[in-house]
């Protein structure tokens, strides 16, 4: 039976899903729907039910998709940028949604209060898909105004995750990782302080409580 309630907890987050626009993301969903094994579909389905039943006014998702088959449309962000893309385009609030691929999504970096959420890890529903990146530099701010503050980590793989100054001297605060794996936390004491960071549900090969880097 395998360890049923991790797997539960896992498929579960592919369902917390909060989106905008229902006729921005219906085609992306259907082709997603097709390339998907047949144990996984009925999860993409449920998932494209919850979109429909929000409001068109919630946070904007931007969804990073580096497969080959990615569809196009608004808000949707293909090729090997795409992680970067979809993270640049983002406001403050949204949402950047990494599609499991068999490729990994590179490094990126990011300056402000958003989600970034993955499919999870390990799961074998959609293997040898996951949604893994390399590394991920979170700095203080992208524009010296809006500020990192209240980012959420969830739902993907990582190389390193390193912290690093940017614009500004506003502190790294209120920063969430749920449900992450990789081999490095790094520089987590940045200059501008780090206060009430939670890691939770995750597998992290090491954490550096050392300063920033650059």
């Amino acid at each position: 039976m395998g360890h049923p309630r991790v797997t539960k907890r896992k498929l579960f987050h592919q369902r917390e899903v909060l989106c905008v626009s229902v006729n921005t993301l219906k085609k992306y969903y259907i082709q997603l729907i097709t390339s998907l094994k047949p144990t996984f579909m009925k999860n993409i389905i449920i998932t494209w039910f919850l979109i429909a039943s929000f409001s068109a006014g919630a946070q904007i998702i931007r969804i990073a998709d580096n497969n080959t088959n990615a569809p196009t449309g608004a808000n949707i962000f293909s090729g090997a940028s795409a992680l970067q893309n979809a993270i640049t385009a983002a406001l403050t609030g949204d949402i950047v949604y990494i599609t499991p691929s068999i490729t990994s999504y590179g490094n990126a970096t990011v300056g402000r209060s958003i989600t970034i959420k993955g499919a999870g890890f390990g799961i074998s529903e959609i293997a040898p898909r996951s949604s893994a990146m390399g590394d991920l530099t979170i700095i203080n701010s992208i524009n010296g105004t809006d500020n990192v503050s209240g980012l959420t980590l969830t739902g993907f793989s990582f190389t390193y995750i390193r912290f690093a100054l940017g614009t500004g001297t506003s502190p790294y605060n209120n920063i969430t990782a749920d449900n992450i794996t990789g081999s490095y936390f790094q520089h987590l004491a940045c200059v501008y302080g780090t206060d009430n960071m939670v890691i939770r549900n995750s597998y992290l090969g090491n954490i550096d409580l050392g300063g920033c880097s650059g």
